[in-house]
């Protein structure tokens, strides 16, 4: 019996390698300092083709709006260094100041290609 390509994602560390959601959406690693004022929820998107001499092509693609948490949903919160303190401010903030128009939200798109064997 073949295992499914998906079975591996199951078993990912949700603080290191991020999180396959049951929607198809990959949330980013929470432990990642790279990806951690970015959007850590998108859909990945990719379409592969084969080319001439055993070679690939595939097109990766996101396509997503940046948008903040409510204080109702989640706790999640970003800490910003100061000396020796850490300022925690909590993500339900950015959401309430693009309710009084001091933030906003908006759409972001990323494409790239790799060509492989």
């Amino acid at each position: 019996m073949k295992k499914s390509y998906t079975t591996p994602l199951k078993r990912m560390n949700f603080r290191t390698e991020g999180k396959m959601k049951s929607s198809g959406a990959l949330e980013a690693a929470q432990n990642d300092h790279r990806l951690h004022k970015a959007d850590g929820h998108f859909y990945l998107e990719s379409q592969t083709v084969s080319m001439n001499n055993n070679k690939f092509k595939t097109m990766w693609s996101v396509d997503s709006i940046y948008d903040f948490e409510p204080f109702e949903k989640k706790n999640y919160y970003t800490e910003i260094p100061l000396g020796q303190s850490q300022l925690v401010i909590y993500d339900g903030l950015s959401e309430y100041m693009t309710k009084i128009g001091v933030a906003k939200v908006f759409n972001y798109r990323a494409k790239w290609l790799e060509i492989w064997q």
